[in-house]
């Protein structure tokens, strides 16, 4: 049996379509209330323990990786102690800083 299917502006939806629309319309107004970005995922003590470990076997400190980054010391810091969720755009320039692959894992709740 065909899937029931709406017209709008000359494109055509499924109903699915529509609730995933509307789903991701309020989690974006809710966003834009908070006026912070959406934690997308969790940094945990391994990969902070692993970022610090790169970190002091290339000798660096956290105020040379940061210059690396363009950033400040405090943000290198903050992350290195789970304090703050940097953005992918961030976790890949870290990586890059520090010469490593940076690898993203799915896994159930």
């Amino acid at each position: 049996m065909p899937k029931k299917a709406y017209g709008i502006s000359r494109m055509i939806f499924r109903k699915e379509d529509l609730y995933i629309q509307t789903y991701l319309d309020e989690i974006e107004k809710d966003r834009k209330k908070r006026k912070k970005p959406i934690a997308k995922f969790v940094i945990d003590d391994e990969f902070r323990t692993i970022l610090i470990g790169k970190r002091i076997s290339k000798k660096m400190s956290q105020k040379t990786l940061a210059h690396l980054l363009k950033t400040n010391q405090s943000f290198i810091s903050r992350v290195e102690n789970g304090k703050t969720i940097p953005s992918t755009r961030s976790l890949m320039k870290i990586a890059q800083a520090l010469n490593c692959k940076l690898t993203l894992k799915l896994e159930n709740l």
